[in-house]
């Protein structure tokens, strides 16, 4: 230290690492969100358009409770996806890849078969909007949000 009045103080600096990861969350994203809200939105007015089929499956409070059970999960892991999580993004890859998996198995056995029309295109239009939002968050430049941030 320097005994001048009149020095300019000092301290010292280092500079920060570039982990890569964008300072402001990537447009694809903001969309893969949007999207995968608008599905989930999308399939409850299906249900509720389509009350009288799926009351005649299962009970009334069980189709509510599932209900409610999914919009927590799926609001939990939509918000850690809008943070960056990687095991978020990681956690809708494997849905989507069960969800295939399901449509196939549920179009094999015909179970679906009698259903209204609307149900059997909403399940069609759920599976598009899903392997978009894995599109938009693995393969897109929204991929970089997710890389770690030590």
């Amino acid at each position: 230290m320097t005994d001048n009045p009149y020095a300019a103080p000092k301290s010292p600096v280092s500079d920060i690492e570039d982990d890569g990861r964008p300072a402001v969350r990537p447009p694809q994203v903001v969309w893969a969100i949007r999207l995968l809200i608008f599905s989930y939105l999308f399939g409850v007015s299906v249900i509720i358009m389509n009350w009288n089929y799926y009351e005649a499956l299962q009970a009334v409070g069980k189709t509510i409770f599932g209900q409610a059970v999914g919009i927590a999960i799926g609001a939990w892991i939509y918000y850690k996806v809008w943070q960056g999580r990687n095991w978020a993004r990681i956690t809708l890859l494997v849905f989507t890849v069960l969800g295939i998996l399901g449509w196939i198995a549920v179009r094999i056995t015909g179970i679906t078969a009698n259903a209204p029309a609307m149900i059997r295109a909403s399940s069609i239009v759920g599976l598009i909007i899903s392997v978009v939002v894995v599109w938009l968050l693995f393969f897109s430049p929204g991929k970089a949000w997710f890389r770690r941030s030590d």
